[in-house]
């Protein structure tokens, strides 16, 4: 029975546009579950990592964090010679997303430069302001400069 009323015909529009809409959300709670799945797996991995560092108690703290570095793929060897402006290109390359002096200083020590006394804030800090080709800070954060960019003539 097909009703020719316009209200009806309204009515059965709407429905159809809210399912449109209703498979629409599924298909994105779909895909954010999977990002979440895949985050979840990331953060379970670190958590491990950061238990081997805080409960490791068969081996001395050196050891153990050679060992952490070795299963991320940083060479400890080269990282701690290379200068602060070095490591803090090479910190912010990896982890392709801009970081705070407290977030950089903390990756560089884990990745094993040693960087100690009361002003590696403000070391750290000044090192980076005196590269700006190589560094700009963005509100709190350090990124790196894009040094690709082509300025080709239209």
């Amino acid at each position: 029975m097909v009703s020719h009323d316009p209200f009806v015909a309204q009515i059965l529009s709407k429905m159809k546009q809210c399912e449109a809409r209703l498979e629409k959300l599924n298909e994105d709670i779909d895909r954010l579950t999977k990002e979440r799945d895949a985050l979840t797996q990331g953060h379970a991995a670190y958590q491990k990592i950061l238990q081997i560092e805080t409960n490791d108690q068969g081996f001395d703290a050196d050891k153990s964090q050679l060992q952490i570095n070795a299963a991320l793929g940083f060479d400890q060897g080269s990282f701690s010679n290379l200068s602060i402006p070095g490591a803090a290109e090479q910190v912010l390359k990896d982890s392709r997303r801009a970081l705070s002096n407290a977030d950089l200083l903390r990756e560089i020590k884990r990745r094993g430069k040693s960087m100690e006394g009361p002003n590696v804030y403000n070391v750290l800090y000044s090192s980076l302001k005196r590269n700006p080709l190589t560094f700009k800070k963005q509100g709190n954060l350090w990124t790196l400069v894009n040094k690709n960019l082509d300025t080709k003539a239209a």
